[in-house]
């Protein structure tokens, strides 16, 4: 599973995760986001307003936990038969044996709803991720602060990181030149984004102490396609507009065991931002 470090950060080697690769046998993710891109096009040209897309795939659960939840994923699949059809298609080879996956989880494991996400799941959070970038975008840039959030499984593997923590969390110091945290950081200041690599900081308390204070602030994602999913989602509970990129691959300890090296996709990050 692990890679040839590349130096080239705007160009990083492909790489496979547990349950997704943005790559999928090509030499770059920028198909993926194209990809997804004619999907949410073609599927909102049928006459399916975006936030009422959002809110119906935000309804469906795991299909398989309840009679509720089939009933609700069998009125939505009914309703919209034709687009996932095209959906399983187009972006199923993202996908790297989830089934495998989720039959080797723990009994413990498999009380975490992030690593139990099934394979539908993933394919709806694709299409999730880029509706809540259209419908916050205009949210996002328009804000008096911007925080972005890292994980810290993008840092340069080969070096000790020296990131510092301030009074939010920790922020990265430029000590590697092939990091994606810092070509990340370096990005979003570009952008007046303050980046912090997320370690210690509650995100859930951030934001109830942000909406409470009626701040107007904005925050961008990085994460794996689940974590991500889960962030815009809690985001959207307390009122705070949120964008996010996926990682390339999930290769972190919680998904493999141990760290191994990561990308994202830097222009689709600077698209995302301009």
């Amino acid at each position: 599973m692990n890679q040839k470090h590349k130096d080239n950060v705007s160009d990083p080697e492909p790489v496979q995760g547990k349950t997704f690769s943005l790559f999928a046998g090509h030499q770059t993710t920028d198909i993926y986001y194209q990809e997804v891109k004619f999907i949410v096009d073609q599927w909102l040209q049928d006459n399916s307003p975006p936030e009422e897309l959002l809110r119906s795939i935000r309804q469906i659960k795991n299909p398989g936990k309840s009679a509720f939840g089939f009933r609700r994923w069998k009125q939505f699949r009914e309703k919209h038969k034709s687009h996932l059809q095209k959906l399983e298609k187009i972006l199923s080879p993202y996908l790297t044996d989830v089934e495998s996956h989720l039959k080797s989880l723990s009994l413990t494991q498999r009380f975490d709803r992030t690593l139990r996400t099934s394979r539908q799941q993933y394919l709806l959070y694709m299409i999730e991720i880029e509706l809540v970038n259209r419908l916050n975008a205009a949210e996002f840039k328009s804000a008096k602060s911007k925080l972005a959030f890292l994980p810290h499984c993008l840092r340069d593997l080969r070096k000790a990181c020296k990131a510092q923590p301030d009074d939010l969390d920790y922020q990265c110091r430029r000590c590697s030149k092939s990091c994606f945290i810092r070509h990340c950081s370096e990005m979003l200041e570009k952008f007046n984004i303050r980046p912090y690599i997320w370690m210690q900081v509650d995100l859930r308390r951030l934001l109830r102490h942000l909406n409470h204070e009626q701040q107007s602030t904005a925050v961008l994602g990085i994460a794996c396609i689940p974590e991500l999913v889960n962030g815009m989602r809690l985001c959207a509970r307390y009122q705070t507009p949120v964008i996010g990129i996926p990682l390339n691959a999930n290769r972190c300890g919680r998904w493999m065991g141990k760290f191994f090296d990561n990308s994202i996709n830097m222009k689709a990050l600077q698209t995302l931002l301009e």
